[in-house]
């Protein structure tokens, strides 16, 4: 059996020889995406700092672009050690907080 994928906006269109399935949207196969909260604290750092990607980046060792993925809000690949080179970079300081975890009810 040969299927053909067709991608438009909105959704994927299988289509096969025979019996071709219906229509089904995109989003009942790919879940949403969580956007990273240390990406978004790095990314908000950055912009806070008002100097360019690059500049950081050269002062924490590394190339423009790993900094732009590791503020990628979908990015999950942080180290502590990269963290704490970003944080020295920009000027402040990194901050691990271990806190319990919320109980569920049975």
């Amino acid at each position: 059996m040969l299927i053909t994928l067709y991608l438009d906006a909105d959704s994927f269109r299988p289509e096969t020889y025979g019996d071709a399935p219906p229509e089904f949207p995109l989003s009942d196969f790919v879940p949403p995406q969580t956007a990273n909260p240390i990406s978004q604290k790095l990314r908000q750092a950055v912009e806070a700092s008002g100097e360019a990607q690059a500049v950081i980046a050269q002062r924490a060792g590394m190339r423009q672009q790993a900094l732009s993925r590791l503020i990628d809000p979908y990015y999950e690949g942080h180290s502590l050690a990269t963290l704490t080179r970003l944080a020295n970079a920009l000027g402040m300081e990194l901050r691990v907080e271990l806190v319990p975890k919320e109980k569920r009810a049975s």
